[in-house]
């Protein structure tokens, strides 16, 4: 199979281990279900105010972590994992290959930049003089970007990487770039076959449920 087209968004979505919302749930319901067993005699004052004020324990088990944000129609895999990660610390993404995610969300230092304001593409500063928020837990949020103007890591992740202040790369320099690199080629193969598949898999219970 010939590897045909490989979009900035499965790109962006990857790089950050993106994961959509559940239109049935919003991930809110889904933490405060998954929360509601809390017993508040038990909690510290802190821990009531946090809860009183939104914030929600997540789950220990990864299986109930995924329930909150796996997306039916894109599912988590590891496959998609670990080609995240390649993407995600990759600086070829960039205009200048010298910018990867991992330089404004650096995993080693709590996600994140510690500077003022963001620095990206020919050493330009944020114009918002914005610094970049974490990444960790990022997908357990209700809305994306500072301005919470992205409902997931799906839409936010798109941005950064073709914004001019950041990584400055347009879509088809990404594909390009991409397509050039065999190893990459054979993952997208790897994740668009996969992609089929689980797509045929939806389908196939979906005309179960409506036979039962």
């Amino acid at each position: 199979m010939k590897l045909r087209k490989i979009t900035i968004s499965a790109v962006a979505v990857l790089a950050l281990v993106g994961c959509g919302s559940d239109n049935q749930e919003t991930k809110a319901d889904k933490i405060e279900r998954a929360t509601q067993k809390v017993d508040k005699n038990l909690l510290t004052d802190l821990q009531k105010k946090a809860l009183n004020a939104g914030f929600q324990a997540l789950p220990s088990s990864k299986a109930e972590q995924l329930k909150l944000v796996d997306n039916p129609n894109n599912p988590i895999t590891e496959a998609k994992v670990e080609l995240g990660k390649k993407l995600y610390f990759d600086p070829r993404l960039s205009k200048s290959n010298l910018i990867s995610c991992n330089t404004c969300h650096n995993l080693a230092i709590g996600g994140v930049d510690i500077v003022p304001a963001a620095i990206g593409h020919g050493w330009t500063e944020n114009p918002h003089h914005l610094n970049s928020p974490t990444v960790y837990n990022a997908v357990f949020a209700d809305k994306q970007f500072w301005d919470g103007r992205a409902k997931d890591l799906e839409e936010q992740a798109q941005g950064p990487i073709q914004a001019p202040p950041e990584m400055n790369a347009p879509k088809e320099l990404v594909v390009s770039k991409l397509k050039s690199i065999p190893e990459y080629v054979e993952e997208f193969k790897r994740y668009l076959i996969l992609k089929l598949l689980l797509k045929m898999q939806l389908k196939q219970l979906q005309l179960l449920n409506e036979l039962l």
